[in-house]
């Protein structure tokens, strides 16, 4: 059925009878007004719209194949499945806002789309949902609020004019080769950066994952804006092998203020030279403290710290084993230091230490059973003075001889038994 330069006031519509076999079609073109109806697009039909639609007050109900066309529609709402393909379509509100909802386990796509002042809402929230909504190639969303539900997931590629419009994620947001112009990223779950991508101003109250999968390349999250910090996370990969830096980045071109947790998964090989410093935070300003390190890094020798630039570089953090000019040498060899000289001497004595001038005579029975016990402390400073260590150690030995005697009556052996145990 067509349907050309129409006018219906509160009417149901229903295409398709949502049989397996029913090839239904319906097409909207012209310029049409369909205010306060309902529109039902039944399972294995297809519904086209096209043209100018005044949409105001009416829902369409989609369960199938929606396809829109050089669509301009003005009110309204469109929930269910939303388009799977789509040439153009072209949101006006008017008066009135138009709302596309991306419903419960539904799957959709928009691709070289322009939406103005309208929502759009993927997902319902619920805990089974799957919805997942794709927006690819060249598209406008502009004036528009985007709503990412819980576990459903928002995929971002192309060019995206996002100027005045705000995307709340709640669930998954997935960002490949992306270049936005505009707008405002409010992140209450997981930002994905599957390939470097550019944003606009962002709030991160969840988690960025700049590196998800070894041996993948390194990635760039440009925020073309300021960047705030609520307690959020970043994931970022590092590999400071000399020659190999790889790194991922993130560049802020406004303000980084607030306060995010840096997670580093460091790729950097075994035994392999390894560079002083690399940077990970470029911005145009930063507050102090807008970037903490979540935990330890270490490669080679050395310990690496997430620092901000001296005065006159302190807008931009650098992962570096350098502090005050000096190497973060690892603590771990103040340790080696001192076990390696405690292995080497605990258990060395002297004859003077197993035997004595006197004999302990008993009855008629005389004794050499010695005993040893010894206690000591130290400490010092490795070469440079870039670790310190102090250390404790105890030893009790005891032995006594089995034999003793002598060859010549100016010498004389003795054989014997020791146990010790130190520490």
């Amino acid at each position: 059925m067509q349907l050309t330069n129409v006018t219906m006031n509160g009417v149901n519509l229903t295409n398709g009878e949502g049989t397996a076999t029913d090839q239904s079609h319906l097409t909207l073109q012209g310029d049409n007004v369909v205010n306060h109806s309902l529109l039902t697009n039944r399972v294995n039909a297809t519904t086209t719209l096209a043209g100018n639609l005044d949409f105001g007050g009416s829902t369409l109900y989609n369960q199938s194949n929606l396809w829109m066309q050089n669509l301009t529609m003005q009110g309204g709402e469109i929930t269910g499945a939303m388009p799977r393909t789509q040439r153009l379509l072209s949101l006006a509100s008017g008066d009135a806002s138009s709302t596309l909802v991306n419903a419960y386990n539904s799957h959709s796509v928009l691709t070289d789309a322009t939406v103005v002042q309208s929502s759009l809402v993927n997902g319902s929230g619920e805990a089974s949902d799957q919805s997942s909504l794709l927006l690819q190639g060249d598209n406008t969303v502009a004036q528009t609020t985007i709503e990412n539900k819980k576990n459903s997931s928002l995929s971002l590629s192309g060019n995206l004019d996002f100027s005045g419009s705000v995307l709340n994620n709640n669930a998954t947001v997935a960002m490949d080769k992306l270049a936005m112009q505009g707008g405002q990223i409010i992140n209450n779950g997981l930002l994905q950066v599957n390939s470097s991508s550019s944003t606009g101003s962002l709030i991160n109250n969840g988690n960025i994952l700049l590196s998800h999968c070894p041996g993948c390349e390194t990635r760039t999250l440009t925020v073309n804006g300021d960047y705030v910090g609520n307690n959020g996370t970043v994931t970022v990969a590092t590999n400071l092998t000399g020659g190999e830096q790889r790194t991922d980045k993130m560049v802020i071109t406004g303000n980084a203020s607030g306060n995010t947790y840096v997670a580093f998964s460091n790729r950097t090989a075994s035994n392999a030279p390894v560079v002083d410093t690399v940077k990970v935070f470029e911005t145009g300003s930063s507050t102090s403290g807008a970037f903490v390190q979540q935990q330890r890094v270490v490669a080679g020798g050395y310990d690496y710290q997430l620092q901000q630039g001296n005065d006159t570089d302190n807008h931009n953090w650098y992962l570096s084993n350098l502090k005050n000019g000096q190497h973060l040498t690892r603590p771990e060899g103040g340790s080696y230091t001192t076990n390696l000289a405690a292995a080497a001497g605990l258990f060395n004595t002297r004859l003077a230490d197993r035997m004595s001038s006197s004999t302990v005579v008993s009855g008629q029975n005389s004794s050499s059973l010695w005993l040893r016990v010894l206690a000591a402390h130290s400490r010092g400073q490795l070469a440079g003075n870039t670790a310190s260590y102090t250390a404790d150690r105890s030893l009790t030995q005891l032995g006594g001889d089995l034999l003793a005697g002598s060859a010549n009556g100016k010498d004389g052996y003795h054989v014997g038994v020791m146990a010790g145990y130190g520490k």
